[in-house]
């Protein structure tokens, strides 16, 4: 699709609106210096990019569009950036720094109520700018490991901020690695809200976010090391149909080659069928790729569900759930990796998919507002975008096999809000009882 230059087409970009991009045009000569010709055609080039990618997704994105846009020409296109990954890419760099430098400003400003103000104002910066928000949370990852690379630099400068901000409210002692795990969970709510582009809300929910992140304090004491699980012996059980026999190999090839590089002949190879059998089953490889997510989310809440409600109380049911999930996804590491890394460039359908079952463990969580009725409405939702963000960066750094250690932290992170630091800890550090 290439955007029309209509008013009601018009993108907001942190470079202008798209219906300016092509009078803002300058040509060399005529006093005007080539390097301020070579800014305008850059800047012009963002601006496309972040309007068309935030509107048709990367992977339907074309250098075709982008010039069409923003009338520079397809051999400038090509002196400025190899490809349109790496127009993205410097894109989300050129953004980055000025909003960085904006909070900087806000929490100077803002005196001992600094971590609230930057809070709401990171908030407000991406509902007002959602196009180029959506391209850094969303968009990026689709551009494959330069884009991780740069997502994750991003993320290491707003840590830096959140934990110096965080060891300026009164009577906390420093934890980063607490704070790593919230703003993982902030940038989890705000990733969620940006693909279903229900980025407005995000300001209505910033004083709710705020009770949420003071009402999780450090634990009292550090939790012990759970009991390392066997990987299971002898082959893996890959289906009992042709379609699950595919849905593992899907989640196989992706683990194994990243999901832009998969072709629908890799996943008959890795299921040992034919490409008509697989065609017989499936449309296309994203086709397969939906199925999969959705295959391996019933799978998981059909052993995580019933474990806990067979716990003694509700909050050993959390902690049960957790495990269940972990040992799920330790026990299925291509599924983990596809669940929880690769599926951040599959689009907004995967994205939906996957979802469901950070919505249902959300729902799981009702019980906690009779404990705390004055637990703020996001707590639930907050909660379980964070466990979420915990067992992602588990699967990235350590391996799905690894996924038991972070039991009972994701455990402490979720009641906490429900039932302050002392009862989630003695939660958190013990294993559930059984009726």
């Amino acid at each position: 699709m290439v955007l029309k230059e209509e008013p009601d087409a018009t993108v907001i970009t942190p470079w202008g609106q798209t219906s300016e991009l092509r009078m803002r045009k300058l040509s060399p000569g005529r006093g005007i210096p080539r390097a301020e010709v070579i800014r305008n055609q850059r800047e012009r080039l963002f601006a496309a990019i972040v309007a068309v990618a935030s509107e048709n997704g990367f992977e339907a994105t074309t250098v075709a569009q982008l010039i069409e846009v923003c009338g520079v020409s397809r051999s400038d296109f090509y002196k400025h950036f190899a490809n349109k990954a790496d127009c993205l890419i410097q894109a989300v760099e050129a953004i980055s720094e000025p909003t960085l430098q904006e909070l900087q400003r806000v929490r100077e400003a803002a005196g001992k109520d600094a971590p609230e103000a930057v809070l709401l104002r990171f908030l407000e910066l991406v509902a007002a700018q959602p196009a180029a928000a959506r391209i850094c949370f969303v968009e990026l990852y689709a551009t494959g490991k330069g884009g991780e690379l740069v997502a994750d630099g991003c993320f290491r400068s707003l840590l830096r901020l959140a934990t110096e901000l965080i060891g300026e409210l009164p009577n906390r002692r420093p934890a980063p690695e607490l704070a790593e795990v919230l703003l993982g969970g902030i940038s989890k709510i705000v990733h969620t809200r940006l693909y279903r582009r229900e980025e407005k809300e995000l300001p209505k929910l910033g004083n709710e976010l705020w009770t949420w992140l003071t009402s999780v304090r450090p634990p009292p004491a550090a939790f012990g090391t759970p009991r390392r699980q066997r990987a299971p012996a002898g082959p893996r059980f890959t289906g009992y149909t042709p379609a699950e026999r595919i849905a593992h190999a899907v989640a196989s090839v992706v683990s194994e080659r990243g999901l832009g590089a998969m072709q629908t002949s890799d996943i008959a190879a890795k299921a040992e069928i034919s490409l008509s059998t697989f065609y017989e089953h499936f449309t296309d490889k994203t086709d397969a790729v939906l199925a999969t997510i959705e295959m391996s989310g019933a799978q998981m809440m059909a052993s995580a569900v019933p474990a806990a409600r067979r716990a003694a109380s509700w909050e050993m049911g959390v902690k049960a759930l957790y495990e269940a999930m972990c040992a799920y996804f330790a026990g299925e590491p291509a599924m983990a990796q596809l669940a929880a890394v690769g599926i951040y460039g599959a689009g907004p359908d995967a994205l939906a998919r996957r979802d469901r079952v950070i919505d249902s463990l959300a729902e799981m969580l009702a019980p906690g507002y009779e404990e705390n009725p004055d637990a703020p409405a996001v707590t639930a939702e907050a909660a379980a975008a964070t466990a979420y963000a915990l067992i992602r960066e588990q699967v990235r750094r350590k391996g799905p096999q690894s996924l038991p250690a972070i039991v009972p932290l994701a455990t402490y992170i979720t009641l906490v809000g429900f039932v302050g630091p002392d009862r989630a800890y003695a939660v958190a550090g013990n294993p559930p009882r059984r009726h």
